[in-house]
């Protein structure tokens, strides 16, 4: 094998995992774009169902919404506010959060009101600096 036929191989290598590296970064950003979809679309049914019940949904079963494929939603609601936290399954280091009303934001990374926030799942005995 020639010094030329070399370099071919490193430079036909590199090209190939620059092209991995970049459909991976594309599916990393999938599965966040469809966690925070499914939080927009909870913010919708959370209000159409405070408009018919008076008070907000305390269960995913209960606001009768149905996440996408892989996403895990946990939903948390009284008669003033509502609070919900999307990961996905396959996507699991991060999670996605939003609340609404007086509550406090219960689930991080959620800090203001209305405002999807998403964030990388801390890891156990992580301390936030």
């Amino acid at each position: 094998m020639t010094l030329i036929e070399l370099l071919m191989v490193i430079v036909l290598i590199a090209l190939l995992a620059a092209i991995a590296l970049a459909s991976m970064r594309h599916k990393r950003n999938v599965y966040l774009a469809v966690m925070q979809a499914d939080l927009r679309n909870v913010m919708t049914a959370q209000e159409i169902y405070h408009a018919e019940h008076g008070h907000y949904a305390n269960s995913t079963p209960e606001l009768g919404f149905v996440p996408s494929e892989n996403v895990h939603l946990l939903v948390v609601g009284d008669s003033l506010s509502w609070a919900a936290r999307t990961q996905h399954q396959i996507r699991n280091d991060y999670r996605c959060a939003v609340f609404i009303g007086p509550a406090n934001p219960i689930f991080p990374p959620a800090k203001q009101e209305a405002t999807i926030e998403c964030l990388p799942k801390r890891k156990t005995g992580q301390t936030r600096r």
